[in-house]
């Protein structure tokens, strides 16, 4: 029913996870809690959309223009995608219909223009998320220090659990978290 009544009922679960003495619930709910405080009380949409309008990748050194890169850097860089495929893009929010699939990212790719759009990347110790220049986000950010950080700035749902959307002017980013750690950036754009 929204998030105006997420605080109460992890509260009630943090009793029942003191009462059985569950130290892995307890340290989880705390966690939600922290994220239902920013829920309850977003920034407005203004707001965040100019705190990640300057937002850009690094990956393996090289800087991204916003979500764009110079397609010959990428293939000098990593070397030829191990998958290339064409997708039907019927609402045209994708840079092109070409799809290159690297082991740690997605790419529109223009082959004309010589240029590659970020769609979706695997934050390792090669890569970064950018927001913007005082927040930064690499391989190293847990789950837990990533909702104190941004739950002000974030929405999730329960069906969709450790995944956090940051909503910009045309769409936004999907952030993931796999065992506690930061996973992968998804971009997406509305149709």
């Amino acid at each position: 029913t929204g998030y105006a009544y997420l605080k109460s009922a992890y509260l009630v679960l943090l009793d029942v996870a003191t009462d059985t003495n569950n130290t892995a619930l307890i340290k989880s709910t705390q966690m939600y809690l922290t994220l239902a405080d920013g829920l309850e009380q977003p920034l407005p949409q203004e707001t965040v959309t100019k705190y990640i309008e300057k937002e850009s990748f690094k990956i393996k050194g090289v800087q991204t223009n916003k979500l764009m890169v110079d397609l010959n850097t990428v293939i000098d860089t990593y070397g030829q995608p191990f998958k290339i495929e064409n997708i039907s893009d019927e609402c045209g929010v994708y840079y092109s219909d070409t799809f290159y699939h690297y082991k740690n990212m997605t790419l529109s790719v223009n082959l004309e223009e010589n240029l590659a759009e970020i769609v979706d990347i695997i934050l390792d110790e090669n890569s970064v998320f950018i927001m913007n220049e005082n927040s930064i986000i690499d391989h190293t950010i847990t789950e837990t220090e990533f909702i104190k950080l941004y739950s002000k700035y974030i929405r999730t749902g329960i069906q969709d659990l450790h995944t956090y959307t940051i909503f910009n002017d045309y769409g936004g980013y999907k952030i993931a978290f796999k065992s506690g750690k930061i996973y992968s950036v998804t971009v997406f754009n509305l149709c």
